[in-house]
């Protein structure tokens, strides 16, 4: 058995969850908890929030994907690789655990790894400091040190 995402209609994610499993499948929705605080005119209010952790997408576990599920109302389109073991076991022990706050903190690179730019430079990170990374990029022959923010990069494939 494999998990596979599955893209829904914007702000559905619960709902195809529950017309999923009304089918004798497993489907699932990670999800991170937001803290709010509203101000009344009297009070003020405190709230937990449970958000969708990968907004407009849901996990299914199947051993292949039926063409019955395209079907499903809330159900856009399939991406038709399946999810690793291990990244779905993380994201389901972390799932209702974890604040948005905390999420945006979780390192998204380490030192060694290769990154391309938005522009396509291809660099290696050399440090991470918070939000910032500290990259390596060989720019004819001689090696550049750049500090760019954690959104100005993508992984390289």
């Amino acid at each position: 058995m494999s998990w596979y995402a599955l893209q829904c209609t914007p702000q559905s994610e619960f709902k195809a969850v529950a017309s999923i499993e009304r089918m004798a499948v497993t489907a699932v929705c990670p999800v991170v908890i937001e803290r709010r605080v509203r101000h009344r005119r009297s009070a003020t209010v405190k709230q937990e929030i449970s958000k969708p952790l990968f907004q407009g997408y849901v996990f299914v576990e199947l051993g292949y994907l039926p063409s019955w599920i395209f079907q499903e109302k809330h159900v856009v389109r399939p991406l038709t690789s399946p999810i690793p073991d291990d990244l779905m076991r993380n994201a389901l022990e972390m799932s209702g655990e974890i604040t948005v706050d905390e999420w945006r903190e979780v390192q998204r690179f380490y030192r060694g790894d290769t990154v391309r730019l938005k522009s396509g430079i291809p660099a290696i990170v050399d440090e991470v400091r918070g939000a910032k990374l500290v990259l390596l990029i060989d720019f004819l022959g001689k090696i550049d040190r750049k500090t760019v923010m954690q959104d100005q990069v993508q992984a390289s494939e």
